[in-house]
């Protein structure tokens, strides 16, 4: 499959490709490295200094290098897919990619080879189709993204994002590194304007970043806290878990269900 483009097919696209091509069923967990091997693809661990994954091409096949000095581990497989993705994807030609955490992590990436990387990789390892019969009965909470994130053996941001893509709830999410919101997403139907820049004193997100420890549980906040719209008497819940190893918290917020508005319960998005 490498080498060459498909009118119209997205990076997401190329990643079903080759798990149909190799016969491995939609369903995850996804073994990145069960790919590698049958692929020809080494995958070596070696001290980085400045990047948390690499591929290296050599001859016909590569080498995908994994930081050794990397002290979490369940981010590897991540890299992995990630890197199989500059492996894969046309116009990925350089022969050799060395990726930062952040670059893996990044949910708007500038890099656009980058991005396309990362999108290869989240669906590789969490294939639309199945995510979306996984949450179709559920409301999205950070106890739903939780449980998705062991079932695919995927980072809690990655999964998140990749839920927030194609989920039908008004749902976003807000990723905060030293008390700055770094980025946000949101669904389709969460119709606010989630906002960036410092996070504001009344959220749980700020006790983190002020004392390294705060409350999980859910907890119902003023609208304007999290977006740029006045709202005086509108809330969203927010839950939020934090990451230590990253200096950093990621935020849930939803939208409380009105049960008198059903639009939001539109089947065409599905």
């Amino acid at each position: 499959m490498n080498g060459y483009r498909i009118q119209g097919i997205t990076p997401e696209g190329y990643a079903n490709l080759l798990l149909q091509e190799m016969g491995m069923a939609l369903i995850p967990p996804i073994d990145p490295y069960y790919i590698c091997t049958m692929q020809h693809i080494q995958i070596a661990y070696e001290p980085l200094d400045h990047a948390d994954a690499a591929l290296l091409r050599i001859g016909s096949s590569a080498e995908i290098m994994l930081n050794s000095n990397n002290q979490y581990r369940s981010r590897d497989r991540f890299s992995v897919a990630h890197e199989l993705g500059h492996y894969y994807l046309p116009g990925h030609s350089d022969m050799e990619y060395y990726c930062t955490i952040k670059e893996i992590l990044q949910y708007r990436s500038s890099n656009k080879k980058e991005h396309e990387a990362n999108q290869f990789a989240a669906e590789l390892l969490m294939p639309t189709l199945w995510l979306k019969n996984r949450i179709k009965a559920s409301d999205i909470s950070l106890s739903l993204i939780k449980k998705i994130a062991e079932e695919c053996h995927t980072s809690l941001t990655a999964t998140a994002i990749k839920i927030i893509k194609i989920c039908r709830d008004r749902v976003g999410i807000a990723y905060s590194e030293n008390g700055i919101i770094k980025w946000t997403a949101k669904s389709k139907s969460f119709s606010y304007e989630l906002r960036e820049g410092q996070v504001d004193e009344r959220s749980r997100v700020k006790e983190f970043f002020q004392t390294g420890n705060f409350s999980e549980e859910p907890m119902q906040v003023p609208l304007f806290i999290w977006t740029s719209s006045p709202g005086l008497h509108e809330f969203l819940i927010e839950e939020s878990i934090s990451m230590p190893y990253l200096g950093a918290v990621l935020t849930v917020l939803t939208v409380p269900v009105d049960e008198d508005d059903d639009a939001w319960l539109d089947e065409d998005s599905w």
